[in-house]
């Protein structure tokens, strides 16, 4: 049985989930051009704390009102990306994850951006001890408030899931 889950849920981290840097850093400058890195900065950071197992690193620029939406219209919201982050990073024995930005898209403190993830998940299959592994990828369209100088998400629309 898969443990297969959105990666808009474990980017954000991505897309998981489930994003942030490390806790208690502030979000990198966002100047017209840097923007683009800046977000890049975001995911890669998520990114690093994914394949560390670190939730809290994962989620720390999560917003509490953070919802996502699967390819089947299926709402998560941050209650479960937390619950579900956390029980997929205790089961890992590995986990692999890159994103790269397609677009970002710009209106007031509020920014879309595309990003493409690919998640690689090794585990050990209940029962007979099997590992297995589990590769996601994502196309999402991640939804980015600017609160205070620090961009959290607010929303991921996961767009296309293999």
């Amino acid at each position: 049985m898969s443990k297969r889950i959105p990666a808009a849920v474990f980017l954000a981290a991505a897309c998981i989930g489930v994003v942030g840097p490390v806790v208690g850093r502030p979000n990198p400058p966002a100047h017209g051009a840097g923007l683009t890195r800046t977000f890049q900065v975001l995911y890669d950071r998520a990114n690093a704390a994914m394949e560390r197992r670190d939730v809290d690193g994962m989620l720390a620029d999560i917003d509490p009102s953070f919802e996502s939406t699967s390819p089947t219209g299926e709402i998560h919201d941050f209650a479960f990306a937390v619950s579900n982050s956390r029980r997929i990073a205790d089961d890992a024995h590995s986990i692999s994850a890159t994103s790269r930005i397609r677009s970002v898209k710009v209106s007031g403190n509020r920014a879309d951006v595309v990003v493409f993830s690919k998640l690689i998940i090794v585990y050990e299959q209940p029962g007979n001890h099997k590992k297995v592994t589990d590769i996601v990828t994502d196309l999402c369209r991640d939804t980015w408030v600017n609160k205070g100088h620090r961009w959290k998400m607010v929303k991921s629309v996961d767009l296309k899931a293999t």
